[in-house]
C-alpha cells in the first residue's frame, strides 16, 4: 500500500511465511528485480521506494532457516505512476528592465508530496511572446523582453517519464522604455 503509488513514494509491502508444522524464522526479501527491501518473518513487512514509473511485479523470497526451506511467492502486480510537480518562478531580475534587455529568470521544479526525486527535461519561460528554454536542473535562463508594460511570466515544465509537467503561477514583470 498504496497501490498504485507515485515515483519516490514509500510503498509498504506485507507478506507472510507459513508452515504446516512449526514457526519459520529469518528474513524475507521483497523485490521487483531492481528495487528491494528486507523484512523478517516476525515483522512481516518492508518498504520499497520506486524511482521509475511503470508496471512492477513484486515477489517475496523467504531465505529459509535451519528447519525450513526457502520459498518464493507468486508475482503480484503493482503500478507506479508519475509524481506530480510544482513549478515556481523564484526571481526575475532586473525588475523593472528596459525593453530589449535580458532578464534572468530563476525557477524551481519540485515533486509534490508524496512523490520524490529529481525531475529531468526542460523548462520554458515565456511572457506569451518571448521565450527561453533550459534544462530543469539549471534552474534558470535569460529571456529578452521586447514589449513595454507589465509582462506575465510563466515557467512551464514539460515533464519526463517519471514526473508530470506543471506551469508556475504568473509573475508580473515590468518592461520600461
Amino acid at each position: 500500500a498504496p497501490d498504485p503509488s507515485v515515483v519516490g513514494q514509500a510503498v509498504t509491502v506485507g507478506f507472510s511465511v507459513t508452515s504446516a508444522g512449526g514457526t519459520p524464522t529469518g528474513n524475507v526479501t521483497v523485490s521487483d528485480g531492481t528495487v528491494s527491501c528486507v523484512g523478517t518473518v516476525a515483522v512481516p513487512n518492508c518498504a520499497l521506494t520506486f524511482t521509475i514509473a511503470g508496471a512492477k511485479t513484486l515477489t517475496a523470497t523467504y531465505a529459509g532457516d535451519v528447519n525450513f526451506a526457502g520459498s518464493v511467492s507468486a508475482g503480484v502486480a503493482h503500478g507506479v505512476n508519475q509524481a506530480a510537480t510544482t513549478a515556481v518562478i523564484s526571481s526575475h531580475t532586473p525588475d523593472p528592465s528596459p525593453r530589449g534587455a535580458a532578464v534572468g529568470v530563476a525557477w524551481t521544479v519540485t515533486p509534490t508530496a508524496p512523490g520524490a526525486g529529481t525531475p529531468t527535461g526542460n523548462v520554458t519561460v515565456s511572457d506569451g511572446v518571448n521565450t527561453c528554454v533550459a534544462a530543469v536542473g539549471l534552474g534558470g535562463c535569460s529571456v529578452t523582453l521586447n514589449t513595454v508594460g507589465t509582462r506575465p511570466l510563466t515557467a512551464t515544465y514539460v515533464g519526463d517519464g517519471n514526473f508530470s509537467g506543471s506551469v508556475s503561477p504568473v509573475v508580473n514583470h515590468t518592461v520600461t522604455l
